[in-house]
């Protein structure tokens, strides 16, 4: 019998080689903030399929959420939190793009705290200024989000927030929720910030690794050393 390891060559996308090699030795939980639909590239989803992750998806625009709900109707492991993750639970302005179920599949993915990097994707979308919406969302603290559900252990933090992914690590307890595997998004953050999130994460003890968009953090583990080796080996 060939051992499962070996199947970790075969993973060209490190986030999907890391999450294999966490779910072979358990059922991983994650927490999700800005889920979106749940599906169209959603790095954990093939995982919720095939390797039973159960978590909590956040969605703060209303009509996304729908379709959230839609997508995991039948998914008694997922809960979905109608909500976004900010320093205080005072409902906030967010910022979106009308619905129009025309657009390609990264139009409603769209939404974040921050208006300028809402703007900058004028270039793809000429009449975007149209298209914004704003409204006030429910906001829940990550502490509050945890507290809500019950939850005492996470072991991957999925976060795809178009430019408030730092703010948003910066308001989990890594002391509290050592989390395995930190996944965010770096593309919208500016060099100093993406920088600092890096150093504020390292000062926990994790170790990285970027693609294009997303930056991977992953504390030093049994289970994930070999799948680790092989990333960084092969980058």
């Amino acid at each position: 019998m060939r051992s499962p390891f070996l199947r970790y060559f075969a993973f060209q996308d490190p986030i999907d080689c890391i999450f294999y090699a966490l779910s072979l030795t358990q059922q991983p939980f994650f927490i999700q903030v800005g889920a979106n639909d749940g599906i169209n590239g959603d790095p954990i989803y093939p995982f919720i399929l095939k390797w039973n992750w159960s978590g909590v998806k956040v969605e703060p625009v209303r009509y996304i959420f729908q379709e959230l709900e839609k997508n995991f109707k039948d998914f008694s492991n997922i809960i979905l939190e109608n909500s976004a993750i900010a320093h205080t639970n005072n409902s906030q302005k967010f910022y979106y793009l009308k619905q129009d179920s025309a657009a390609p599949e990264w139009y409603s993915q769209l939404g974040s705290f921050s208006l300028p990097t809402i703007l900058k994707h004028a270039q793809w979308i000429p009449d975007l200024e149209e298209r914004l919406m704003t409204s006030d969302v429910p906001c829940l603290t990550f502490e509050e989000l945890c507290d809500k559900h019950h939850i005492h252990h996470i072991d991957v933090i999925h976060i795809d927030t178009e430019g408030y992914d730092f703010e948003i690590i910066k308001l989990i307890d890594f002391e509290k929720f050592r989390s395995a595997i930190v996944l965010y998004e770096h593309k919208h953050l500016n060099v100093s910030d993406q920088h600092l999130c890096r150093q504020h994460l390292e000062s926990f003890g994790y170790q990285f690794i970027s693609t294009s968009r997303d930056t991977l953090a992953v504390l030093e583990s049994p289970q994930l050393h070999k799948a680790w080796n092989i990333v960084i080996g092969t980058r």
